[in-house]
């Protein structure tokens, strides 16, 4: 049986559908400012993505090769709009 929530305007137009599949966070961290990855060999490529926030006042490109996150310091200039830390999540579908 399946499960899970659909949420509906007054109107019925459909807003969420919560009847598909979840993400789950499978790490969270820091990267070092550089050029850096982490591969995920126990994740199928099709379901490894991730979200990323610019912090610690540097420019971070991230992306996604095969199973692995790769990222490089993009920009050595201060970019005081990036306040707080950066963290980078790791999810699977």
């Amino acid at each position: 049986m399946n499960s899970g929530i659909e949420v509906y305007s007054p109107a019925g137009e459909l807003y969420m559908d919560g009847t598909g599949r979840y993400g789950r966070v499978v790490d969270t961290f820091q990267p070092k400012l550089g050029t850096g990855s982490k591969t995920y060999l126990d994740i199928a490529e099709e379901s490894l993505d991730f979200a990323y926030f610019q912090g610690d006042s540097q420019v971070l490109t991230v992306w996604k090769s095969g199973q692995s996150i790769n990222w490089r310091l993009d920009d050595a200039y201060n970019a005081a709009a990036f306040s707080g830390s950066r963290l980078l999540v790791v999810v699977a579908f």
